[in-house]
This record gives structure tokens, sequence and C-alpha cells, in this order.
């Protein structure tokens, strides 16, 4: 595990990116890669995520950001979306997925997914929404750590009008909003923050062994 704990020790929310940087096509797939096979609860992925380069999109997302320049000057701005699994049908995509991938019955199939598909009728749809938004996350930290051992640079952004870019994209036309967003590329060197301490909290601050509670007998 030390080849993970170096890059995370030289990763940072990277504020400045070399605009001149460009992400290979082999490191784009990897990085589709990597979010498509991220653990999520059921398999479900109850998400989208869309990837921004075009630079006058860039630009328009960045104002939406508030003008944090990192939108525009990454290689690349990855938009993770949620959406209501129930609304879009994402249960039932999972089941037709168990059928073709692994050969499941289709009877066997369809109950699997419909006993959890059922418990999720029961919520509201801002319960089913902050749970895709859960997942979303998980894939979040997967791709943060893998483009650090990549030796990519990244900065994980809330700080943005969802409302506006969710008409940019036209998420809304599908059913989707924006969640968070990830800057993607290469540090500049006139990014300073690289150079600052790293800011964490104490092992012993952070961490706890939980002990049993069951009596000892002589």
């Amino acid at each position: 595990m030390n080849n993970i704990i170096n890059a995370l020790q030289k990763r940072y929310a990277t504020k400045k990116f070399n605009a001149d940087f460009k992400l290979s096509a082999e490191q784009e797939q990897q990085i589709q890669d990597i979010i498509r096979l991220t653990p999520s609860s059921m398999g479900i992925q109850p998400y989208e995520v869309v990837f921004v380069k075009e630079p006058g999109l860039k630009k328009s997302l960045m104002a939406a950001a508030y003008n944090q320049g990192q939108v525009e000057s990454s290689a690349m701005t990855i938009v993770f979306a949620i959406g209501d699994p129930i609304e879009k049908g994402w249960f039932d995509r999972q089941a037709e997925l168990l059928i073709k991938e692994r050969h499941m019955p289709r009877e066997k199939a369809e109950s699997y997914m419909n006993g959890f598909k059922s418990s999720f009728e029961g919520m509201s749809k801002a319960a089913r929404l902050e749970w895709a938004g859960r997942q979303a996350y998980i894939a979040l930290g997967s791709l943060l750590t893998s483009l650090a051992m990549e030796g990519l640079d990244a900065c994980p952004m809330e700080g943005f009008d969802r409302a506006t870019f969710d008409d940019i994209l036209n998420l809304g036309e599908r059913g989707l909003s924006s969640l968070v967003i990830l800057t993607v590329g290469q540090r500049s060197p006139e990014d300073q923050t690289q150079y600052e301490a790293k800011v964490r909290k104490s092992s012993r601050e952070l961490f706890s062994y939980a002990l049993s509670q069951t009596p000892e007998w002589n």
C-alpha cells in the first residue's frame, strides 16, 4: 500500500492547472473504466457522468462555478449527475443486465431487483436522491485515488450553481441534476497550494479500536 500512500501524500485540491495539458485517449478511457467499475449499492449506479472538454462550454460552466478558474484551465471537467432510480427505471435496467451478463433466469432477476425496488418506492424522492448522491461520492472517491496513483491532478468541487449547470448541460431534460464536479489535469507550477503542508487529523484523533463488551469469566 505504500504506493497508494505516497500518491495520496502528493495529491491536493489543485487550484490552477496547466492549461496546455491534454489527457490522452488512453487516460480518458481509463477514467471511464474506473468510474464504471467502482462499486455501488446493488450495482445500480444511480448517476450519470458528463465529461466536458470543449473550451467554450468550460468557460460557461466556470461562470456558473463562481469563476473558479480550475473549471476552465483543467483538461477536463467531470460532472456527476444523479437521478431518481425509480423514475429513471434503473432497477428494471439492472434486472436486464443481470439477465444479459450473468445469464440469470428472468424470473429470478426480476424478483431479485423488485425486492429492492419495492423498498425504495416507499421512500420519498428526496430520500432516494440522497441515496443516489452517496453512491456517486463512492465513485468520486475511487476516481480521486486512482488519478493520484496515475500522477494526474484533480480538484473536487461543490461550489457551483447547480441549476445553471443543469441548464447548460441539459440535465433536467434527462431527469438528472448535477451533484459534484471534478476538474482533472496537470498542476501548474504557479499553483502555490501544492507547496503548502497537508493538514489532517492525527491518527490518535481520527482512529479508535472497538473493544468487546463481553465480560471475561474466570
